[in-house]
């Protein structure tokens, strides 16, 4: 690893200059990627060379560099759910630990939403769990990508209710969820007041794909017995915020590979 450059912090840049080479895409030389990061320019080319010769990434001329083909391999062992939840995590994480609330990423499987990932700063007095299943009608994240849907597809999914209530806030009738979804979709959020457990208030917005597609979502929970507020509320900025970086580390990813 060199004189006096413990492996551990080798390593460290090592993967630092991997992330922000594959997010550039070829855009920008060795030389430019090393100042972003603060590193000596030597210290840069010697990582990157390594970094090439086990296949990490390919040098595409004039000192710019793409994924290589072991990232490609590597990439192919995961479905999009795991790179999804290994790039959403940390962000959740950084989210729940300034809001104090639980943070979850979801998608939509079915007419049911799984729950990915599970973030939460202190105590923890959800139910949710990474890997539950709940319905979609009734939770933040459900109405997020339900009201994204394609019209047939959405329609097809009102087609079953009435649905059961599973509190007294519970929108259960066909038409009334209808119209309360497009008004999440004209609204960039959705808020569960109380629907999906009594005292659970929850607020949801989506994240998009490459193609302006919401391939999943987002949320921000927690325990509040007054039901919806305006503090509630002032987190969709900060939910908004890690949404715009999660999808603009997947379209990364994607362009990447």
């Amino acid at each position: 690893m060199g004189f006096g450059t413990p492996p551990v912090r080798a390593l460290a840049r090592a993967l630092e200059l991997l992330d922000i080479t594959v997010r550039d895409n070829g855009h920008s030389n060795v030389l430019e990627l090393s100042e972003r990061l603060n590193l000596p320019k030597a210290t840069a080319h010697r990582l990157m060379k390594a970094l090439n010769d086990a296949g990490y990434l390919a040098n595409v001329g004039r000192g710019k560099h793409v994924g290589g083909p072991a990232l490609r391999s590597l990439m192919a062992v995961l479905g999009p759910s795991d790179v999804l939840s290994s790039v959403a995590r940390p962000i959740l994480k950084k989210l729940s630990r300034k809001t104090g609330f639980t943070a979850h990423l979801g998608v939509l499987q079915g007419s049911m939403v799984t729950y990915l990932v599970k973030e939460n700063h202190g105590a923890d007095q959800l139910f949710t769990r990474e890997g539950t299943q709940l319905e979609a009608y009734c939770s933040a994240i459900g109405k997020v990508l339900l009201a994204n849907l394609p019209e047939t597809d959405r329609g097809a999914y009102l087609g079953t209710g009435p649905f059961i209530a599973l509190t007294p806030t519970t929108i259960i009738e066909p038409e009334v969820l209808c119209a309360h979804l497009k008004e999440v979709k004209q609204a960039g959020f959705a808020l569960d007041d109380r629907e999906i457990s009594p005292n659970l208030v929850c607020v949801a917005v989506p994240i998009f794909g490459p193609d302006e597609s919401v391939t999943a979502a987002i949320s921000l929970a927690r325990i509040d017995e007054f039901g919806a507020s305006a503090t509630n509320l002032k987190i969709v900025p900060l939910l908004r915020k890690a949404s715009g970086e999660i999808t603009s580390r997947m379209t990364a990813l994607a362009h990447a590979f």
